[in-house]
């Protein structure tokens, strides 16, 4: 779920600074940093999609991976709340909020399914079976590979 997350913000052009899946940790989750100012010409809802493909890879990573739906569900619902939250604070209502989710649930999941992209998830994923946390540095090293 977590490497889900940090390999498409990655991909995306995004910094991560902390993954951990430690779960006595109150900063648990991934945690990303400032992107460039987008140019001026940029479609204005590039941002919001592209958060919102942050948020629901976790989901699609599990969901790719092969995790029970339930378990599946319980693990995005958060990042789920916060996606249709983006979406109203950028204007949409619930219809048109959900429709961004699930358009770019689905692109990611064509992003992450491609066999360089899965890898990178895969190898964050045994980065964090082994480390619990990822701070910056070591989360690059471990995608860059």
């Amino acid at each position: 779920h977590e490497a889900g997350h940090a390999v498409l913000h990655h991909l995306q052009g995004g910094i991560v600074t902390r993954l951990s899946i430690e779960r006595s940790d109150p900063r648990q989750g991934t945690h990303v940093g400032p992107k460039p100012e987008p140019a001026p010409d940029a479609d204005p809802q590039q941002a919001l999609r592209e958060t919102v493909a942050t948020l629901v890879a976790g989901e699609v990573a599990a969901t790719i991976q092969g995790a029970p739906a339930e378990i599946v569900a319980a693990g995005g619902k958060v990042d789920r709340e916060q996606a249709l939250r983006a979406a109203a604070g950028a204007g949409l209502d619930g219809a048109a909020g959900q429709a961004m989710i699930e358009e770019e649930r689905q692109r990611v999941r064509v992003r992450l399914e491609q066999p360089e992209s899965w890898s990178l998830v895969e190898e964050t994923a045994q980065a964090l079976l082994r480390e619990k946390t990822l701070v910056g540095d070591l989360f690059r090293t471990t995608i860059s590979r």
